[in-house]
């Protein structure tokens, strides 16, 4: 009877600690065709852009739909912190908001549902001087899925992204590139191991070690 138990905790919290992973579908990457962005890396953009109209440091953020679960997307960026002369602003088509204020939260909602859905989230700090001077801002980027009907909300993943005009300020935190993530399992939601992919809900384990619910029709 203990052991029995023992057994339904261990299933219990196994199920938890399933239902607690970040939903993966949508992606943060590091460009057009670059590697996925993991959840909670923070990267660095020190490469700027000079015009007669101003400055421009760009994210050159990408979001990409790797899971094949059609959805809308949403997106929150909050800034944590920006100099006082400079300007950030997102977009998505022609849907933009911008601020130069901290703790400022802007939000971009239901973009496209496309299951090859791979867009570019236009992201950048801008400085509206001739030559540039020193500036920088950091921004925390979270997606959401939402169901097609729009019954369920999916809390994906969270990236930070710091703007700097400092070139010492380099290098991109835990990136890894999308194909070298491979599945090594897959088990039913009762914790079977499965050979192959089953009609239901699968959960699939990766390389890294996340796990993923995936539904099999």
């Amino acid at each position: 009877m203990k052991k029995l138990f023992t057994l339904c905790l261990s299933f219990i919290f196994g199920a938890l600690a399933v239902s607690a992973q970040v939903d993966d579908v949508f992606q943060f990457t590091d460009g057009e065709n670059g590697p996925v962005i993991p959840d909670g890396s923070r990267i660095v953009r020190n490469v700027v852009e000079t015009s007669p109209a101003g400055n421009m440091i760009p994210g050159n953020l990408w979001l990409k739909n790797v899971g094949g679960v059609a959805g809308f997307l949403d997106i929150k960026a909050n800034v944590k912190s920006i100099s006082s002369n400079a300007r950030f602003q997102v977009c998505y088509g022609t849907n933009c908001q911008a601020t130069d204020g901290v703790a400022k939260e802007l939000e971009i909602l239901d973009i496209g549902a496309g299951k090859t859905f791979n867009e570019n989230l236009m992201t950048e700090i801008i400085q509206f001087k001739p030559t540039p001077s020193e500036m920088s801002c950091e921004v925390v980027y979270q997606v959401f899925r939402t169901s097609l009907d729009g019954s369920e909300t999916y809390t994906g993943s969270t990236i930070t992204v710091f703007y700097t005009t400092d070139p010492g300020a380099t290098g991109i935190d835990g990136v890894t590139a999308v194909d070298d993530n491979k599945e090594v399992a897959r088990y039913t939601i009762d914790g079977q191991l499965l050979s192959a992919p089953q009609k239901g809900i699968n959960i699939v384990k990766y390389a890294d070690g996340t796990t993923k619910k995936v539904l099999v029709d």
